[in-house]
């Protein structure tokens, strides 16, 4: 039985998601809800300070709470984080780098903890970059090249394939038409773009969504959009 996903545009642990968590809290299978947060998107910075807030977040709507600190690709196959996954019936990868995430993940024991979760009927969430690796293809910041410094730029990188046709844009509602533009360069035509706004989350099972949260999701099929406000379900093909 598949589970819950969960893409959250921005705003993990704040105040503005409490009332979805709330509601998604209320699903998760075998409770009571045990949330595992999974900060290695922001490994390279300080993912205690995620940790910490996800903590509070969730112990204050009555959920256990347990952080599991996969940092790299080497303690992503650590037996004892991804045992503690598996404990878990509620899994939230935070924000940070996508890339860096892909790289620490993909094809590790946690990773596979994480699906196995989700196919118990649990839920999967991701804020930001955890949103954005679920999905066939990702953005991430493209490798340096040697000399100066270069503009900040996006390259593809194929993502975990949890909906495999599926690219999602978290921070919608902040990009300008010049950045939407070089986000969806070189998207492929099959594949469908979740443009996923700040403190807004899109909740379903990969094919159908709900629109949970403060805000909407755009969905890009081709060069058509549609946006959906809070409240509102779409498909996806």
């Amino acid at each position: 039985m598949a589970g819950t996903i969960v893409l959250v545009g921005a705003g993990e642990f704040l105040e503005g998601m409490a009332a979805v968590d709330r509601i998604l809290l209320a699903t998760v299978p075998d409770p009571p809800a045990r949330v595992a947060i999974v900060p290695t998107a922001a490994a390279q910075e300080d993912p205690r300070a995620w940790t910490d807030m996800g903590e509070a977040h969730y112990r204050r709507l009555g959920a256990q709470v347990e952080p599991v600190f996969v940092r790299d690709r080497e303690t992503a196959d650590d037996l004892s984080l991804s045992g503690a996954i598996l404990r878990s019936n509620f899994v939230y990868m935070s924000g940070g780098s996508p890339g860096y995430l892909l790289e620490s993940i993909r094809d590790s024991r946690s990773w596979a903890a994480m699906l196995d979760v989700y196919h118990r009927g649990g839920i999967l969430a991701g804020c930001s970059a955890g949103a954005m690796v679920m999905g066939g293809l990702t953005r991430v910041r493209r490798s340096a090249m040697p000399g100066p410094p270069q503009p900040f730029s996006w390259e593809w990188a194929q993502g975990l394939g949890l909906m495999p046709n599926v690219i999602v844009a978290p921070h919608f509602d902040r990009m300008n038409e010049e950045r939407l533009r070089g986000y969806r360069e070189g998207m492929p035509p099959d594949f469908v773009m979740l443009g996923v706004d700040e403190h807004t989350a899109a909740v379903g099972d990969g094919n159908r969504f709900e629109v949970m949260g403060r805000s909407a999701v755009t969905v890009f099929r081709g060069e058509a959009s549609t946006r959906y406000p809070a409240g509102e379900r779409f498909t996806i093909p």
